[in-house]
């Protein structure tokens, strides 16, 4: 019979934890991220749709390649958008697995960004750092055009 350490009962209860059913699955974790992000940019997309048809912007979803540790390589939607004197916005997945979020989707335009989180209540937020802290506003076609309007000065 043989004593077991504390160093190897932690390790024996971790690899239990891991083979159970808390253990992390990568293609259903990667599947929900797709279906999160394929409705978000088409939410997006129907929103501009209106000013790409009256001329005021145009826009291009495409697909391109991510990389994350946990998930592997996988294809995401992202979104440029260019007004009509060439100004333009990157929007892209940063990302599944981020501190503190379920999601990160990144509004590049020059210097100037802006982030988009998923909540842990599955809702989409603008978050905006106020000094040390940060600010949460939800997205609706109105906060989704007023980041846009921002970037595009």
């Amino acid at each position: 019979m043989s004593d077991k350490g504390p160093l190897e009962e932690l390790l024996e209860r971790q690899k239990e934890e891991a083979e159970g059913e808390g253990s992390f699955d990568r293609n259903a974790c990667l599947a929900e991220w797709l279906e999160w992000l394929d409705d978000l940019f088409s939410d997006m997309a129907g929103w501009l749709e209106p000013l790409r048809e009256s001329g005021h912007l145009n826009f291009r979803r495409f697909e391109q390649p991510h990389h994350e540790e946990l998930l592997g390589s996988y294809k995401a939607p992202s979104l440029v958008i260019e007004s009509p004197t060439r100004h333009k916005v990157e929007i892209d997945p940063g990302g599944r697995i981020v501190v503190g979020a379920l999601g990160r989707i990144d509004f590049t335009a020059g210097s100037k960004k802006a982030t988009l989180v998923r909540s842990k209540g599955e809702e989409w937020l603008f978050a905006s750092r106020r000094g040390t802290k940060f600010e949460y506003h939800p997205l609706t076609e109105e906060t989704f055009k007023e980041v846009l309007a921002e970037m595009l000065k």
